[in-house]
């Protein structure tokens, strides 16, 4: 008889034994023994999850996989960025692609031009300095026009703001 109870996943070993525990429950036709399987199934995601977490790959490391899955050389690249050294210049990450270059890679390749573009870094999006204008009103931003005011009516105001 099977212990009806779960394996919560701490380090190494818990997830070793979690994943032999669901490989036995796995052929089950229990209902509860399925049930079982589904909860240890995500605990062993969350833990992978957290463990090996996904990061988006370099943009160089993205290049160089799409050439090699499509059998394509760098001379092949030249059309799409315009000259062989603005090629190398992508493939070595010493230069970011141009709005031009991610519209032609996306065509190309059919992927998502999320993937050809990195993200921004924490703190430079203009929405969290400015705020965002709805219907001519300012709603939050980190530069308030004084005290704790987040909404305020959109208009041109000297440096130093009008609380003086």
């Amino acid at each position: 008889m099977m212990k009806s109870s779960l394996i919560v996943i701490q380090n190494d070993m818990d997830h070793k034994e979690a994943k032999a525990l669901l490989d036995k429950l796995m052929g089950s036709d229990d209902p509860a023994k399925r049930a079982r399987m589904v909860a240890q199934a995500r605990l062993i995601e969350a833990y992978e999850r957290t463990r090996w977490p996904r990061r988006a790959p370099r943009l160089p490391d993205l290049l160089t996989y799409l050439m090699d899955q499509h059998a394509l050389s760098r001379a092949d690249l030249v059309p799409l960025f315009g000259t062989a050294s603005r090629v190398s210049e992508v493939l070595s990450g010493k230069r970011a692609l141009s709005i031009t270059m991610v519209r032609w890679l996306r065509e190309r390749f059919h992927i998502s031009a999320d993937l050809l573009i990195p993200p921004k870094p924490a703190g430079h999006s203009l929405s969290e300095k400015r705020g965002v204008h709805v219907g001519g009103f300012q709603i939050g931003g980190s530069q308030p026009l004084c005290g704790d005011a987040v909404i305020r009516r959109r208009q041109r105001i000297p440096h130093g703001g009008i609380c003086g």
